[in-house]
């Protein structure tokens, strides 16, 4: 087979393509629907089983991997099985979840079984490689450590997935910064295993932002926090080296900093830490006065310009991703430097320092759209948050500040966030 990778991508791809439409179809049979809430800004019930359609790709990635695995050099082993058994039963307890709303505590617990699972058949992440020649061998903490690893991914991604494309597109730059390294390294099975889940969630993507759109669902972004996870877990075996681990941290820079910091965010202000609300660094984001497209195509362009710099650090022959990857830091900075001079026209004398701080998590803001007291659909409604500089009164009276309002989907996460 000349080109494998190839026949891998579109078999992911074209399955998930194919069984978009009758996830959406069935989401609407049997009730696994996202409807209207008072943190959410969507008019209408919304199929929330773009989670299905990305399974389907993944299982004829795999279906095609075992087909291809003699001439990839890559044994269908224990481990292997392991981590597709696994992500089923993840995928299974998302479903559930979006179905019968399953208690916090239910759902983690599932996550475990999951977890444990996978580590009882050999996935571990046994010990850490840098540059240089540093290796630290885990030893008896190679098991925390990996079901911290992937726990935290699981949990990670669910809680970020909240604008259409955020989540998912996450997941497309981790499967093809994976991929990559797996080609470049002589890592086949991560190449294959990353190839899958690129095709698989890019196939998606149209359909999350369609008119008619789906949303991933808990199925969905738990089981893409998971495969980031233990695709990158996986590589290290193959290999013995731990870049893949690397490079997947550096893609989940965005939702691994929005866990940590809603976490202390909300003990510090007295909250539950399951007890959900608008205020995760997208929402901050927009509050600040970025569209909601435009929120998540700054997140992303941080994504990829950690996992490019994670590449050229890492892994030989990418060093021409230094300009691109560059460009996209240029570009955020650009864009956050925008807003905060409107920030300071609007609301006085907030520092960039401040603003910074606050996107981050790590301060409340001073100002009522900035601090939650204000709802998102208010935010972007009143004009702090609308695109392309449309004036308030503009926004206010135009007949598209109904789409600007929809724009947002989801916008309070996962139901357990």
């Amino acid at each position: 087979m000349d080109f494998p990778f190839v026949l891998l991508f579109l078999a992911s791809i074209g399955a998930t393509v194919a069984a978009m439409p009758l996830a959406r179809i069935l989401g609407a049979k049997v009730g696994l629907l996202d409807h209207p809430h008072e943190r959410k800004l969507q008019s209408a019930a919304v199929p929330r089983t773009g989670g299905i359609g990305i399974f389907a790709g993944l299982a004829a990635g795999a279906l095609v991997l075992i087909e291809l695995s003699g001439d990839l050099g890559v044994p269908i082993t224990r481990e292997v099985v392991a981590i597709l058994v696994g992500g089923a039963l993840i995928h299974l307890t998302g479903v559930l979840d979006d179905l019968l709303d399953l208690p916090a505590v239910g759902k983690f617990l599932a996550q475990i079984v999951a977890v444990g699972l996978v580590i009882a058949n050999g996935v571990l992440l046994e010990r850490i490689e840098l540059p240089g020649g540093f290796v630290w061998s885990l030893g008896w903490l190679a098991v925390p450590a990996t079901a911290f690893f992937l726990l935290g991914f699981i949990n990670s991604v669910n809680l970020v997935d909240g604008l259409d494309g955020l989540a998912s597109g996450i997941a497309v730059v981790a499967g093809l910064a994976l991929g990559l390294t797996g080609v470049l390294e002589g890592n086949y099975l991560l190449a294959s295993l990353g190839t899958i889940l690129f095709g698989a969630v890019l196939g998606f993507l149209p359909f999350n932002f369609a008119r008619k759109k789906t949303f991933l669902g808990d199925a969905g972004s738990m089981l893409i926090g998971y495969l980031i996870a233990v695709i990158a877990i996986a590589g290290t075996r193959f290999s013995g080296e731990s870049t893949s681990v690397f490079v997947a941290l550096a893609c989940g820079v965005v939702p691994i900093l929005d866990t940590a910091t809603t976490i202390a965010r909300r003990a510090r202000n007295g909250r539950g830490i399951f007890e959900a609300d608008a205020m995760h660094i997208h929402h901050r984001m927009i509050r600040f006065g970025l569209s909601p497209r435009r929120t998540v195509l700054v997140i992303l362009a941080l994504t990829l310009f950690s996992a490019g710099q994670c590449l050229v650090f890492f892994v030989d022959g990418t060093r021409l991703l230094t300009v691109s990857t560059s460009l996209a830091a240029v570009l955020i900075l650009l864009q956050m430097r925008f807003r905060h001079r409107r920030v300071r026209e609007e609301n006085g004398d907030a520092t960039f320092h401040e603003i910074v701080l606050y996107l981050l998590g790590a301060q409340d803001g001073r100002y009522p759209h900035l601090d939650g007291k204000v709802a998102l659909a208010d935010v972007i409604a009143s004009g702090p948050a609308s695109p392309a500089g449309i004036e308030t009164s503009t926004l206010a009276s135009s007949p598209v500040a109904s789409e600007v309002v929809l724009e947002v989907v989801d916008v309070a996460g996962p139901a357990a966030d």
